[in-house]
């Protein structure tokens, strides 16, 4: 079967604990306390932290044996428990549904629609990397773009590395700005729940979450 055809990798999850993030602790305790205080709409800078999560997760991911992306997994449920940890509030482990649209670059509105596709998790990463939760196969997509935390009560977007940034185009609550995320000013991204957003990532693509 030819390279273009191949189906995304798909990485499975195992249960780890504190001990899988040998190692790493520090450098990831600096990343749920920056996305904890975000989520709680606390005034705390998170661009660091958000640099070590994309070193450890261009590090372990894009490993090249099966044993170095098991441990990648091992220390992804670590985070996630350190994470939640941190937040005060369990992540939201449930079925995430949205859709990727293809943007002209000088209309935003005009869209090719696509399918409805689902992901699923309190900790969801997007990128054009196969590896990620979320891919969006748009050459002016970041290979880690972003991450989605998803917790009781909020969904925060992390755009800590990308190089067109995150923008809002809508979002389902009209009293509420839209905020971007941009090379220049990296900030967190932060809807309801329950809420629906539709979201710019590159140049190229838009993704929409519909309320549930």
């Amino acid at each position: 079967m030819k390279e273009s055809m191949e189906q995304p990798k798909r990485r499975r999850t195992a249960e780890a604990d504190a001990a899988a993030l040998e190692g790493l602790s520090d450098q990831l305790q600096s990343v749920s306390l920056a996305i904890s205080a975000a989520m709680k709409e606390e005034e705390m800078p998170f661009g660091d932290g958000m640099a070590e999560l994309r070193k450890w997760y261009q590090t372990e991911v894009f490993a090249a044996t099966d044993a170095q992306q098991q441990r990648w997994e091992e220390r992804r449920w670590a985070f996630l428990g350190q994470l939640q940890d941190a937040l005060k509030h369990p992540l939201v482990h449930t079925v995430f549904n949205y859709r990727i649209d293809c943007a002209d670059d000088d209309d935003a509105k005009k869209v090719v629609r696509g399918q409805m596709a689902s992901a699923f998790g309190g900790l969801l990463f997007v990128g054009r990397s196969r590896y990620n939760d979320i891919v969006v196969a748009d050459e002016t997509v970041s290979r880690v773009h972003c991450i989605i935390v998803r917790t009781a009560g909020k969904v925060g977007i992390f755009d800590g590395w990308s190089s067109y940034g995150t923008l809002t185009i809508d979002r389902g609550r009209q009293d509420m700005p839209k905020f971007d995320s941009a090379l220049d000013d990296r900030r967190p991204l932060l809807f309801d729940e329950h809420e629906s957003f539709t979201l710019r990532v590159g140049k190229n693509a838009i993704i929409t979450f519909p309320a549930p």
